[in-house]
């Protein structure tokens, strides 16, 4: 059995600002149950804005052969 490794990654709830709009987790049928405009904690990253996964090695390296694609690309570019 490959061994897991957990990373983090950004919170696909609130986009990493660990804040969603007051009301998000008591919306029924798409409609807000609120008209308070003060964003609440997002539950799923406990206000981090940063959530944990397990990735085998193997992901892991392609993961970083990915990156380093996007670095030769964007050196490349000249951007």
């Amino acid at each position: 059995m490959e061994e897991k490794k957990k990373i983090p990654h950004t919170c696909p709830v609130c986009n990493g600002n660990g804040k969603v709009a007051n009301g998000f987790y008591n919306q029924t049928s798409g409609q807000w149950l609120t008209t308070d405009a003060t964003p609440e904690m997002c539950q799923s990253c406990l206000g981090t804005g940063i959530v944990w996964g397990e990735v085998t090695m193997h992901d892991l390296k392609e993961i970083d052969s990915q990156l380093e694609d996007r670095v030769k690309a964007t050196r490349n570019s000249g951007a």
